[in-house]
């Protein structure tokens, strides 16, 4: 297999448009990168292209989720971390106000019947979507976002007893 990594998502210092870069040459889109890259369209390039279909899709707005694992572990720990008792604020999103996703629906990138399939996450809020794209049609990715459920009430109770239980002297009316 040949080793993508070397084409380097970037952006045009003129125009502001996304950009990707070798060595020897500077591609204008994903039709080109492929054009001179076409072991990117097989099926173990499949991370490759998907992160690159995102950088000419939506730039910096989404990351790839390569390891549905580690965001599932990372997510769960976001939300396990943010107090729900703590009013909105604007430009701070938090998970625990969004919900949690199936994660057994976030997947790695895969390439299956001509359909690059993966999930990104919202690089500001942290939330992922569904992203697709057929091979035949490079520049046209989806991106949708995932359902969310919403975090039980429970969760809250549960962190409040975390809370009350830190130390001898903590009490309920010590929570925010």
């Amino acid at each position: 297999m040949t080793d993508f990594s070397q084409i380097t998502p970037g952006v045009d210092a003129q125009s502001a448009r996304p950009t990707a870069a070798t060595a020897e040459a500077v591609y204008d889109t994903i039709l080109e990168v492929v054009r001179a890259f076409p072991g990117l369209t097989e099926p173990d390039a499949a991370d490759d292209l998907a992160r690159l279909v995102t950088h000419f899709a939506r730039g910096r707005a989404f990351r790839v989720i390569h390891d549905p694992a580690a965001f599932q572990d990372a997510y769960r720990t976001r939300v396990d971390s943010e107090d729900p008792s703590q009013p909105w604020q604007q430009s701070q999103p938090r998970l625990v106000d969004a919900g949690l996703p199936d994660f057994t629906e976030i997947v790695a990138p895969s390439l299956s019947g001509g359909t690059l399939a993966w999930t990104v996450e919202d690089s500001f809020t942290g939330l992922p979507y569904r992203a697709r794209v057929s091979l035949e049609d490079l520049e046209s990715a989806s991106f949708t976002p995932m359902a969310l459920a919403p975090i039980a009430p429970t969760f809250v109770e549960r962190r409040a007893s975390k809370v009350i239980s830190l130390g001898d002297d903590a009490e309920e009316e010590d929570l925010p």
